[in-house]
Parts: C-alpha cells; structure tokens; sequence
C-alpha cells in the first residue's frame, strides 16, 4: 500500500507540475492518502465524495485514469448528486429549495470532461428522494432541476427512456416544470407509469402537459388513482379538483374500477363514510362522475 501510495503521490506530482496546476502541500497528500487506504477499499474518488471532501476528490478526479468506477452501487456523480437529492424536501416549491453547491458541481463537471458513462444505470434503481438505493445519475438531475447538466447528458446521448421513465417520473415528484417541458421535448415517453405520478403529485400542469404529449388519460384508470390517494391522505378539496380535471381532459366516467369488474362510480358507493368529511366527499364525487356521464346501473 506505502509503495502504491507514493508512486501515486509521485505521479500527481509530476503531472501537476508538468500542467502548472495547484501545488499540493503536505495537508493535500495526507487526504489523498486518506482516501486512497480508506476502509471501505472503494476508489479514491468514491471515498472522497463519501466524507464529502470535493477538494481533494476534484485534485484525484484531474489525476485518475478512471472516473467510471462502481463502489456500492455508485459512481461518482451518483453519489454526489444522491447525497444531495436526501436532503431534498418535497413540501417546499422547487424554485425555493437549495442549489447544489459550487464545489460539487465543479467535480461533477471535471468528472464528465475526463468520460464518464452518462447511461450508468445501478441494477437497483429506485426514484429519488428513496435513500437506500441508488439512480442513474441522469434520474438525480431531472429530479434535482440541474437544467446545465440536464443538457450536457442530452448532448453525451443521454437515454431519455432509461429506468422504465425513471428521469420524467422523478421530475414530476419533484416539480421540476422546465425539466418536465425539456424531456419531453427530446422525446422523453409520456406513458402511464408518468401520468399516475403527476396524478399522486398533484400537478395538474404535469398532468395537462403529459396529455399534450401523447399520454393516454384512460390507461389504468387514473380516476381511482385521484378518488383514492385523495381520501387516504385526507386531501379531499385537492381529490375534487383533481377528478374534475381528468374528466375534463377526457377520462372515461365509466371506466372499470383496477381489480374489479364494476365501474368508478359502484365502487365509490361501497366507499366507507364513517366521518361527516368523508361523507361529504363520496356525495361530491358520486354527483361530479354522474355530471361527466356516468351511469349508476
């Protein structure tokens, strides 16, 4: 390890010296040690990202024949950009959560200058903010809002579609609109799978965008999707406004309830209504499906 270690140091050495960069003091070749003998015996860079120290992660990024490799289901920009999307809180508008810091945004960009795969996908994917696994870089982007990086990624051929959607989806949880628009202007899919998360969401505008798009408002029968997320959560004004919206836009009144043989509206019927609340909105809804057209036999 003590002769890797110095061939290494000796090798930043001579390369910093040869481009005029940085002059690495005593301090700096104590962490790249750091995080060469690292515990975990991930890549240097991983580690460094890990405890955070993007500093000397961009003097071994500069310096390393390999930015592509995979520690616990991560590459670098992974971890990055998943460190930041945990911190992520979905109550507050988009505009007004924090920016991904300067310092990390500096690595990721060395990083993509020296090749990283953009279509890196972890076997175990999941949709951001989920802490226990990872996304493909490009999901954390659209969920992120990163617009620069969303359109290095598009320029490095990016696959819009990787993940089942997973990079529309994780905009739309996020609120990111601008991301929404871009994607699928490039040709991102506006499938079902897209159109139930704006619906759980509650984003009409993603809604109202995703069937300009071309996304089927009577796949799956999103009108259960906006009846029942709505009362479980207590949201009843939002799931009103949301079920008029979708009959608006088109959905069928009468479609068959997922797991049933029985229409939207039978169903609603056979809905418990135990509190004043919930009363209230079962007449609401059952009175707006028959203004759309449904039949109650």
């Amino acid at each position: 390890m003590k002769k890797y270690l110095l061939s290494f140091v000796i090798c930043l050495l001579a390369i910093n010296f040869a481009l005029h960069a940085t002059h690495l003091d005593y301090e700096d070749i104590k962490k790249i040690e750091n995080c060469i003998s690292n515990d975990k015996s991930w890549h240097p860079l991983n580690y460094a990202i890990e405890i955070n120290d993007y500093e000397t992660g961009l003097i071994i990024c500069k310096h390393s024949d390999n930015v592509n490799v995979v520690d616990d289901g991560f590459n670098p920009i992974n971890r990055i950009l998943h460190k930041a999307s945990k911190t992520v809180s979905l109550n507050k508008p988009a505009e007004t959560r924090p920016k991904l810091g300067e310092e990390k945004l500096k690595l990721i960009w060395a990083i993509l200058k020296k090749g990283i795969n953009v279509n890196y996908t972890p076997s175990n994917y999941g949709i951001p903010p989920h802490s226990a696994t990872s996304s493909s870089s490009f999901t954390y982007i659209c969920f992120l809002g990163l617009e620069d990086l969303f359109h290095e990624f598009v320029k490095r051929g990016v696959n819009l579609n990787q993940c089942k959607g997973a990079p529309l989806v994780a905009a739309i949880k996020a609120g990111q609109m601008k991301i929404i628009q871009n994607l699928l202007e490039e040709g991102a899919n506006a499938n079902f799978i897209a159109l139930r998360q704006a619906v759980i969401s509650e984003n009409f505008e993603a809604v109202n965008i995703l069937v300009q798009f071309g996304a089927n408002i009577n796949e799956g029968n999103l009108l259960m999707t906006a009846i029942c997320q709505n009362k479980k959560l207590g949201n009843y004004l939002k799931g009103i406004q949301m079920l008029k919206f979708l009959l608006e836009l088109g959905a069928n009144p009468n479609a068959i309830a997922p797991g049933t043989n029985d229409p939207v509206i039978k169903v609603v019927l056979k809905m418990p209504s135990d509190t004043i609340e919930q009363r209230a909105y079962k007449v609401d809804v059952i009175n707006i499906l028959i203004e759309h057209g449904a039949s109650i036999h």
